[in-house]
């Protein structure tokens, strides 16, 4: 016989209660790890600066501009013109990434309009991390500068 202290002892609905809290909390675990927090800067980044920037006018002349803009790379821009980039929290540096993309996919959008080839021969000039590439698309000529993030190239400048 248990005196002098109170047992609790929990009623079916609060069984219930905590049941259906702690499968909420794993399905919005799940849906956050599986969707992600956003759009990622790099889906398009390829292992060459030709593939990147043939991926690149790829998906502008079909117009995927929200695609196309995470090819560049907001993280080594953001860090030229931010010295203290590396002080943001992770969480706030990817809400900035992802407004970064936004706005680039709404500067691209009229290039779809205007892009309706696939690109030509990419010519690279690689030098360490950085690489310059010349493309034709069409009558047009670009120049892309590239910097290699983790194994990947990213665009820095189309001109």
């Amino acid at each position: 016989m248990i005196t002098g202290r109170a047992v609790f002892v929990p009623s079916q609905n609060w069984c219930r209660f905590v049941s259906l809290s702690m499968l909420l909390c794993v399905a919005l675990l799940g849906a956050v790890s599986i969707g992600g927090c956003g759009r990622q800067a790099g889906q398009v980044a390829q292992a060459t600066p030709e593939a990147t920037v043939t991926a690149f006018f790829n998906l502008v002349k079909d117009g995927e501009v929200d695609k196309a803009a995470t090819a560049y790379a907001y993280e080594h821009l953001s860090r030229q013109q931010n010295s203290d980039w590396d002080d943001i929290p992770p969480g706030q540096r990817n809400l900035i990434v992802n407004t970064l993309i936004e706005e680039k996919a709404q500067k691209l959008a009229p290039w779809a309009e205007k892009i309706n080839v696939a690109p030509g021969r990419v010519e690279t000039v690689a030098e360490g991390d950085q690489a310059t590439a010349t493309v034709r698309v069409g009558e047009r000529r670009f120049t892309v500068e590239l910097v290699k993030e983790e194994e990947l190239w990213k665009i820095v400048r189309v001109k």
